[in-house]
């Protein structure tokens, strides 16, 4: 198991199903809907928008943003990433892939909260992810 938090009755729950309620109420971040334990790991089911794509695959499919749209997109991510430090997390892995777009509303949400973190002063020294070492 990952990181893990307990609960208020006792059970264990990945860190990631934690740091999801905790921003539950955040416009702009699709609904953990439920979780289910497996000898593997975890499943956590979220709720999707009917038509919906990530952005990597949008700007694959469709070409880059014209600077109105990506203006509107990036404003919405930090309107979404400002809501979501103020319910004292940090998401931690902002990217492409990590945002979807409401195909018919327009509407960004921000998903995988796998590296995110509760939000402290202190320097965050534990790391998700792979170091690259660049030559």
């Amino acid at each position: 198991m990952k990181r893990a938090s307990v609960q208020d009755d006792g059970q264990y729950v990945p860190d990631e199903v934690d740091l999801l309620r905790r921003v539950d109420h955040v416009p702009g971040i699709l609904r953990l809907l439920e979780f289910y334990r497996r000898p593997d790991g975890y499943v956590l089911v979220l709720e999707r928008p009917a038509r919906s794509i990530d952005l990597f695959d949008h700007i694959t499919q469709c070409g880059a943003l014209d600077e109105v749209e990506a203006c509107r997109v990036f404003r919405q991510i930090v309107t979404t990433l400002c809501d979501v430090r103020d319910a004292g997390v940090v998401h931690r892995d902002v990217k492409d892939e990590n945002v979807i777009i409401d195909l018919d509303t327009g509407d960004i949400n921000l998903i995988d909260f796998g590296s995110a973190a509760r939000l402290h002063d202190d320097i965050y020294r534990d790391f998700d992810g792979q170091f690259m070492i660049s030559q």
